[in-house]
């Protein structure tokens, strides 16, 4: 017999599923934004530190920016495995779109830093926009989206302070 509002067969099986989204939502806004502390102390860093330091500290901070991105992109791959059952278009979509930002992130360890950290920011924007547009098509828990574009936003803040300071010297 199946639960009557939500298709579960009982109720332990409801209470369960209930469970398990609470703890992915919880350890999902506690490792998000421990995610966060490279960009926001590396940021900071480059304010504080003498500037024999401040090269290192800013490609460093990219570095991560560049791995970060391409993490995001990965996320996609692992939604296509996941929800096969989607429509193949949006599965196909997944797959390809789960590669892109790693192709188009690890160029900018070739540029100029201060050129690189701003193009970071915007490469982060630029997944995010994309990602959420994607994610209306996903079977994603509505707390995902918020959670993107809060961590987005404190990493993007970081990476234009960095570029500020980059850029001033």
């Amino acid at each position: 017999m199946q639960h009557p509002s939500n298709g579960f067969q009982t109720q332990e099986q409801f209470e369960l599923h209930h469970l398990r989204m609470n703890v992915l939502r919880r350890t999902a806004w506690l490792l998000g934004p421990l995610g966060l502390v490279p960009f926001v102390a590396l940021s900071v860093a480059l304010w504080l530190v003498d500037g024999r330091m401040q090269p290192m500290l800013a490609q460093a901070l990219l570095l991560y920016s560049v791995c970060i991105i391409s993490f995001l992109g990965g996320i996609h791959w692992g939604i296509a495995l996941v929800f096969h059952e989607m429509p193949a278009v949006y599965v196909v979509t997944a797959l390809v779109w789960s590669v892109l930002p790693a192709l188009a992130a690890w160029p900018l360890a070739l540029l100029p830093i201060g050129q690189a950290l701003a193009w970071a920011a915007v490469l982060l924007l630029v997944v995010l926009a994309v990602d959420l547009r994607l994610n209306r098509h996903y079977p994603l828990p509505l707390w995902f989206a918020s959670l993107r574009s809060t961590l987005t936003a404190v990493a993007c803040t970081s990476l234009l302070l960095a570029w500020m300071q980059v850029a001033g010297r």
